[in-house]
């Protein structure tokens, strides 16, 4: 009687290519599928802020604000310990059930991110986060609201463009009920340890965007400023393509280098997946000649 196994052994071996293929395309999508993934929670967070401001009465928006002044204050007199915002309230201010504070765009670069307390992995993997230690982003003179967010990440987007807004580019954050405008007025360079530009300037309403670069290396940090300008409420527009403009720190060849790299392997999945394909093409032929 023959035996049966040689024939399964046999029909393994012909469906083997087909599974390689197969779980060779979930890995490789996978990175397209979360980044759009998180694109779309991250559009649907900032529509649910603007949702949930508008339910809002205006007592109830005016008591926001005056908490988050008094937080601002307090960080100016030294009463606010912003290391320490587990005891001044930090959390409970501005806070939504959502958990965004506030809604950022740069039309520029096309990003539209919700702005979270803190500045933990969490919150600058699906947004960016707040540093507690800097002004709550209402505006103001005096204050210097600072926020962060990753780049580089092959599932998020963050700010990974950052790096190619110029000079003059406006800044918009949604607070409340108000959209407040900032015109970016320094770009700026620096290693971890050198905050100055961070710190608030007399009679100046600062916002800061902070990421690491260069990409994948993260030896330095990107400090992009803007200063508060007549308010406006623009829609979100694609990105433009223009010449890039200097700034206060010009970028290192290894920042530069950095950003291309990764520019470059945006193509990389689609590389592999087409060498992939090739490879499940061969091992099928080289399968049929054998039968």
């Amino acid at each position: 009687m023959p035996d049966p196994k040689p024939a399964k052994s046999g029909r393994w071996k012909r469906y083997l290519p087909f599974a390689i293929v197969l779980i060779g395309i979930l890995v490789i999508c996978y990175p397209f599928i979360a980044f759009q993934y998180n694109a779309r929670h991250q559009s649907l967070v900032a529509a649910e802020y603007h949702q949930q401001i508008q339910q809002k009465d205006d007592r109830d928006l005016q008591a926001d604000l005056e908490a988050a002044q008094k937080y601002n204050s307090g960080l100016q007199d030294g009463s606010v310990d912003g290391l320490d915002p587990a005891n001044s309230g930090y959390q409970d201010t501005l806070s939504t059930p959502d958990g965004a504070m506030a809604v950022l765009r740069v039309p520029s670069i096309g990003v539209e991110l919700p702005i979270y307390h803190g500045v933990d992995n969490h919150a600058m993997s699906v947004g960016a986060g707040h540093m507690p230690n800097t002004s709550l982003p209402i505006g103001g003179k005096g204050t210097h609201c600072c926020v962060s967010s990753h780049s580089g990440l092959a599932d998020y987007r963050g700010f990974t463009d950052l790096p190619e807004v110029q000079m003059g580019d406006l800044i918009y954050v949604d607070v409340l009920d108000q959209t407040l405008t900032y015109k970016v007025t320094s770009i700026k360079t620096v290693l971890p340890y050198e905050t100055d530009a961070l710190l608030p300037v007399a009679g100046e309403d600062l916002f800061s965007l902070i990421t690491c670069v260069p990409v994948f290396v993260n030896s330095h940090r990107l400090i992009v400023t803007g200063t508060r300008v007549e308010d406006a409420a623009p829609e979100m527009t694609e990105p433009e393509v223009t010449e890039p403009a200097p700034t206060e720190s010009q970028p290192t060849t290894t920042e530069q280098a950095g950003q291309e790299i990764f520019h470059a392997l945006r193509f990389l999945p689609l590389i592999l997946l087409i060498l992939l394909l090739i490879a499940a093409a061969a091992c099928i032929a080289i399968l049929r000649k054998k039968k």
